[in-house]
C-alpha cells in the first residue's frame, strides 16, 4: 500500500506515478456528487420541518453528544506535540 499511496516517510511523489491523498479526496467528492445526481428523484421535495422533527429526539441528541465527546477525547489529545506549564506561587511578604 505504501508504494501506491506514498513512500513510508510520509511524503508523496511528485513524479506523477503515485496517487496522492488529495487525488483520492477529489475522486470521493466526484463520486458522491455524481451518485447524488444520478439518484435524485425530482418528485421528492426536501422538507426541513420533518428533518428537524426527526433530529429533535432525545436518543438522537444523546447519540450525537456522545459521538462528539468520543471524537473530542480522541482527536483533542495531540500524539505528536507536548507542552509544559510551570506556575510558581510566592508567599505574601507582608
Amino acid at each position: 500500500m505504501a508504494g501506491l499511496f506514498g513512500n513510508p516517510s510520509g511524503g508523496l511523489s511528485r513524479e506523477g506515478t503515485r496517487i496522492g491523498l488529495s487525488d483520492l479526496s477529489a475522486a470521493g467528492v466526484v463520486y458522491t456528487l455524481g451518485g447524488a445526481a444520478l439518484m435524485a428523484d425530482p418528485a421528492v421535495q426536501p422538507d426541513l420541518s420533518k428533518g428537524l422533527a426527526t433530529l429533535w429526539n432525545p436518543s438522537v441528541i444523546v447519540f450525537y453528544q456522545l459521538l462528539w465527546w468520543v471524537l473530542f477525547l480522541y482527536h483533542g489529545h495531540s500524539k505528536v506535540t507536548t507542552s509544559e506549564i510551570s506556575i510558581q506561587v510566592e508567599m505574601d511578604r507582608t
